[in-house]
């Protein structure tokens, strides 16, 4: 049986203790449950519901690029230690205590670039 190939985003360290909420537009090291490594995703919970809700919604990123016009192209300039892309396809629900380190916060036109592509992974 063949085994799925895996992307490497960054290697696993310790879980660092967060001293406050993630925010709407920001880059995080996630530690996801199903990966063996922390990777960095996008916060897309809105402003007004982060302090509100358990979980947040956030957008996987990943080194495996599949040319989808859902994905937003990320580089060093946007705070990632090397090119992926936020997968907007993929988004998942996460406790806050699973962000474990802030990385940056999005430019305004790269926010745009991401509802731009969220537009298209849900086809509105």
């Amino acid at each position: 049986m063949a085994r799925r190939r895996r992307s490497r985003a960054c290697s696993r360290r310790t879980r660092s203790v967060v001293t406050r909420r993630p925010r709407w537009a920001e880059l995080w090291w996630v530690e996801f449950d199903q990966s063996p490594e922390r990777r960095p995703a996008l916060v897309l919970t809105r402003p007004e519901a982060v302090e509100r809700v358990p979980r947040l919604l956030v957008a996987p990123a990943t080194t495996r690029v599949r040319q989808l016009p859902s994905e937003v192209a990320l580089d060093v300039d946007d705070g990632v230690p090397q090119p992926c892309v936020v997968n907007l396809d993929t988004p998942e629900l996460v406790y806050p205590d699973v962000l474990v380190e802030y990385i940056a916060t999005l430019s305004a036109p790269r926010w745009f670039d991401v509802c731009e592509a969220m537009s298209r992974a849900i086809n509105c």
